[in-house]
């Protein structure tokens, strides 16, 4: 997270373009003003006699005092939306949802090395999971395989700063900017924010299964809320936690419409893991096994990335469906990809094992 400071590198990058960009896309007003500054007025009255809140933006960022006046602008846009000063930069930086993570009494705001690799592979797997659904037809699958598209998708998401006082991992889903000559366009929910919503009702139906005593508002809703695959990764977050409680929150962009009441901020604990097992259990009755499978085939279309850290191949089988070819993509290693690269020189077939997945 940023810090409050005149002199923080993240102040220091906001161009007078990212400020004017935001408050138009949050419906402040342009108010015509003299040639080296732009004058805004806010959506709204700020107190009962209808005064407006109005700010302005210089244009020059030559000026001695442009990083002050500035960090003034955003603190007066934080006061107004009623969000901290950190949140507002960190919008104005960049326009996305935020999934925001943390473990209570974590010592000295520190966990151990593996526990914070374990937590943010949880939230990945939780972003991932909410994405299949979302990509799936409706109604959503009880048990989504992890799709391709999805954890292409889930790699878009940024890592954010930590916090002190507590142990807290930031995850930010970048949206889309709305077209400014397109309005309306904020009244349709991007996929970024579907995913975050998803989130957010799956823990929502937990908060119900607690208070109700049984897993069924889990089970009922998964179609809107979370899957069997998605109440796993809330168990492996809780047991990130180590007996703690563990707060999940998410900021969302104004700037897109979000639904009414919708809640965003939930407190897990090891007790919450008994209605996610549960539920993943019942979600999981009648999914199919995934069996290994063995498959043979010549290797074409060679990609090898600049960073050489793995390479991409299809793979030519004629064994998987009678009388037909079907082409397998795979990522690789570095030396699995080479000793493909030999076997393909040598116009020889390679054997390969794994579960297919569409």
């Amino acid at each position: 997270m940023v810090e409050y400071s005149s002199s923080d590198k993240y102040l220091k990058q906001i161009k007078a373009k990212d400020i004017i960009r935001y408050l138009k896309t949050h419906d402040w007003k342009e108010i015509p003003t003299r040639s080296n500054t732009t004058k805004y007025k806010s959506p709204s009255p700020i107190s009962d006699n209808g005064t407006y809140l109005e700010l302005l933006v210089p244009l020059n960022e030559k000026y001695k005092d442009y990083s002050h006046v500035i960090e003034l602008i955003i603190e007066n846009i934080s006061i107004f939306e009623a969000r901290s000063f950190e949140e507002a930069l960190s919008q104005i930086l960049i326009l996305a949802d935020r999934l925001k993570t943390g473990i209570l009494e974590a010592r000295k705001g520190m966990i151990p090395l593996n526990q914070g690799i374990s937590l943010y592979k949880g939230l990945q797997d939780l972003i991932i999971y909410s994405a299949c659904s979302e990509f799936e037809r409706i109604p959503a699958k009880r048990y989504p395989r992890k799709l391709g598209d999805a954890i292409k998708y889930a790699e878009t998401s940024l890592l954010g700063q930590s916090e002190l006082g507590s142990y807290v991992a930031n995850i930010y889903l970048p949206l889309p900017r709305p077209a400014l000559e397109y309005p309306w366009n904020t009244n349709i929910e991007p996929f970024p924010r579907k995913v975050v919503l998803r989130i957010l009702r799956g823990l929502e139906d937990l908060a119900s299964s607690v208070n109700e005593n049984s897993s069924d508002p889990i089970v009922d809703n998964y179609e809107k809320g979370l899957n069997s695959n998605m109440c796993d990764a809330l168990i492996n977050i809780i047991d990130v936690g180590m007996g703690n409680e563990v707060v999940v929150k998410s900021i969302l962009e104004p700037v897109y419409s979000f639904p009414d009441g919708i809640l965003t901020e939930f407190i897990l604990n090891p007790s919450n893991k008994y209605y996610l097992a549960e539920a993943r259990d019942i979600l999981m009755e009648n999914a199919p096994i995934e069996e290994e499978g063995v498959f043979y085939g010549y290797p074409e279309i060679l990609k090898h990335p600049q960073e050489k850290a793995k390479g991409t191949i299809k793979l030519k089988c004629i064994n998987i469906v009678p009388k037909r070819t079907v082409t397998i993509t795979m990522e690789l290693n570095p030396s699995d990809y080479q000793r493909v690269i030999e076997a393909h020189r040598s116009d020889r077939d390679i054997k390969i094992k794994g579960v297919l997945e569409r």
